[in-house]
C-alpha cells in the first residue's frame, strides 16, 4: 500500500539544480507530512486541511526559491536547518507582503507557529523525526 502524499513537490522545484532541489523538497515534504500526521490532519474539516496544506506548500515553495534562486542559503543545507532558521514562535518569514494577501500571511504564520512547536519536540541535534510517520 502506498503512503498518501499531501504535496506535489514538483510545483516547488525551480529547475536550477534539479537533484539538490528535489532532495530538499522531499525532505521538507517528509517533515511537513509527519507534522500533519501528528496533528491528525485527516480528522480535521476540509477547510482546515486545505488551509494547512496550502500554507505548508507556500512555505516549501518559498524555502526552495530562497535557497536556490536567491542563494540565501547553502545549497547543501538540510531541511531541518532551513526550517529551524525560518519558522519560530512568531510564525513564518514574510512570504506575502501585498496588502491584499495580509490575511493569507497571517494564516501561514499561524500554521508555522504550530510547526515550530512540533519541530521543538524533535531531536534537533540530529534532525531526526519519528520515522513511523513517514
Amino acid at each position: 500500500m502506498n503512503k498518501k502524499r499531501y504535496f506535489e513537490i514538483e510545483d516547488w522545484l525551480l529547475g536550477l539544480e534539479p537533484e539538490k532541489e528535489k532532495a530538499l523538497a522531499v525532505a521538507l515534504r517528509d517533515i511537513f507530512e509527519a507534522f500533519l500526521t501528528d496533528l491528525g490532519i485527516d480528522a480535521k474539516g476540509k477547510t482546515t486541511r486545505n488551509r494547512y496544506l496550502n500554507c505548508l506548500s507556500a512555505l516549501g515553495s518559498y524555502l526552495l526559491a530562497e535557497t536556490f534562486n536567491y542563494d540565501s542559503y547553502s545549497h547543501d543545507i538540510s531541511a531541518m536547518e532551513l526550517l529551524l532558521d525560518n519558522v519560530d514562535e512568531e510564525g513564518a518569514p514574510l512570504i506575502f507582503n501585498v496588502d491584499e494577501e495580509e490575511e493569507y500571511q497571517r494564516g501561514v504564520d499561524a500554521v508555522c507557529r504550530k510547526l515550530a512547536k512540533y519541530l521543538a519536540q524533535l531531536d534537533q541535534s540530529s534532525g531526526k523525526i519519528d520515522q513511523s510517520h513517514l
